[in-house]
């Protein structure tokens, strides 16, 4: 059969992976940092500052996983179903951080980051749908 990444097909995939990839560790970095090497945050009246960031974090990784799901050459279930697994990607990928945060100094476990990074995901879903729907006829 011969090597599979040698395909155009699959290196479009791994061009668009490899973003979602460091995308992945860029948000490891940001919520594994010990609490008191955080700077303070800005004070906003509607929403907090943090629950912005997450969203649009969390709304981040689920255009960039979408994108690169969509790209994927061969017909399966990602492909097929782009949007439910990045949603399931970045709600899970949200607990597993938000668990893990309490071993970090001047981190806590909160039920409301969860929320913020669920909304970002939707956000995210309707940010690649609305891309795919106005601005390219063969899809994302």
């Amino acid at each position: 059969m011969g090597n599979k990444a040698s395909k155009p097909g699959n290196l479009r995939f791994i061009r668009y992976d490899i973003l979602t990839l460091i995308w992945i560790f860029v948000i490891m970095g940001l919520t594994f940092t010990p609490g008191p090497n955080i700077p303070p945050l800005p004070h906003w009246e509607l929403i907090s500052f943090d629950t912005f960031v997450h969203a649009v974090i969390f709304a981040t990784l689920v255009f960039l996983s979408a994108n690169a799901f969509k790209r994927l050459k061969e017909n399966s279930l990602l492909k097929r179903h782009p949007f439910v697994f990045s949603f399931v990607l970045s709600f899970f990928f949200g607990c597993l951080i938000e668990i893990i945060q309490p071993y970090i100094p001047g981190r806590t476990f909160d039920y409301y980051d969860i929320l913020s990074n669920s909304i970002g995901a939707i956000i995210g879903i309707f940010a690649v749908f609305t891309r795919s729907y106005f601005f390219s006829s063969s899809g994302i």
